[in-house]
């Protein structure tokens, strides 16, 4: 497998540090893998609009439109 390099900007860099937690993981790598495969089941489960609906801890929905 190819090793791939990039830029990001700080807060991004944020982002990705804070989400080894909720991922429980130890590389900002295992990190956008586990972001990657999350964003690939949304776009393979949105509806035809191109919308999906995340239901909340608290029971609420949000709807997220992928699409512009």
């Amino acid at each position: 497998m190819a090793a791939k390099a990039f830029d990001v900007d700080e807060h991004t860099a944020q982002v990705i540090a804070s989400l080894r937690g909720a991922f429980g993981v130890k590389t900002d790598a295992s990190v956008v893998r586990r972001a990657l495969g999350l964003a690939r089941m949304i776009a393979e489960n949105a509806d035809e609009d191109h919308s999906v609906l995340i239901l909340r801890k608290n029971n609420t929905a949000l709807k997220i439109h992928l699409a512009d």
